[in-house]
């Protein structure tokens, strides 16, 4: 997801914040990590338990109307929670950001042998 990020850092759009729904929403721990990681806050929406289900029956309600009545037809979705980011654990994330990229490609032949036990697991 750092990566994504960074990309789209470069592309000239940074996140001035994220929200988070579904399970990993759940965990604070997860959150602040995000918080931590992307140094932006990180505001956890109401009813997040059940953000994905909740979101996959209003998108098939609509199906074939106009997405423009979705905010109107089911209004808007308060913040529950904003897990602010850590300054202090900005290098620390960053140098390990910067290991990850130094690793990962040498990592991709060994993916490609591990499908050779996908039917086995």
């Amino acid at each position: 997801m750092r990566e994504v990020y960074e990309q789209l850092r470069q592309a000239g759009a940074p996140m001035q914040r994220i929200r988070i729904t579904g399970g990993g929403a759940v965990n604070p721990h997860w959150c602040q990590l995000f918080a931590d990681v992307f140094q932006v806050p990180v505001c956890r929406m109401e009813g997040y338990a059940s953000a994905g289900a909740v979101g996959a029956a209003v998108l098939a309600s609509q199906c074939g109307k106009d997405p423009r009545s979705l905010p109107a037809r089911f209004g808007k979705v308060g913040v529950e929670k904003v897990f602010e980011p850590d300054p202090s654990k900005k290098e620390l994330y960053d140098r390990l950001f910067a290991l990850y990229v130094q690793i990962y490609p040498s990592l991709k032949p060994m993916f490609h042998a591990l499908k050779e036990f996908e039917t086995v697991v």
